[in-house]
């Protein structure tokens, strides 16, 4: 047994140490973000979210949720997950959007 533990601690150790090294971790920074409904009165955006980060009822851009996670530094490939759902109001009923879109260019 005590054998088993002199050789799989230092195994363990190297495969957790080969993992790591190959995802070289990005500078991010914290982002909010507000969700704004341009939807015909009988429909609203009662929630959506941008990479996991939830936030609720668009509505018209009077609340802001933290945070989203981006690179701090832009790149030309960045893109971000957007899920929301769209409720209609006069038909009872909801669908479910994703998007993959690009992230503008920022400076700061």
């Amino acid at each position: 047994m005590m054998r088993l533990l002199k050789l799989g601690i230092p195994l363990l150790f190297a495969l957790l140490t080969a993992c790591d090294s190959g995802s070289a971790k990005e500078d991010m920074v914290p982002v909010s973000l507000t969700g704004i409904d341009h939807l015909a009165d009988h429909l609203s955006v009662q929630d959506f979210g941008v990479n996991g980060t939830g936030g609720f009822q668009a509505g018209k851009g009077g609340s802001v949720v933290c945070c989203v996670s981006l690179p701090r530094k832009w790149r030309p490939d960045l893109t971000v997950v957007v899920r929301w759902h769209i409720t209609n109001w006069q038909g009872c009923d909801w669908e479910s959007y994703e998007r993959r879109v690009p992230v503008d260019r920022y400076d700061k």
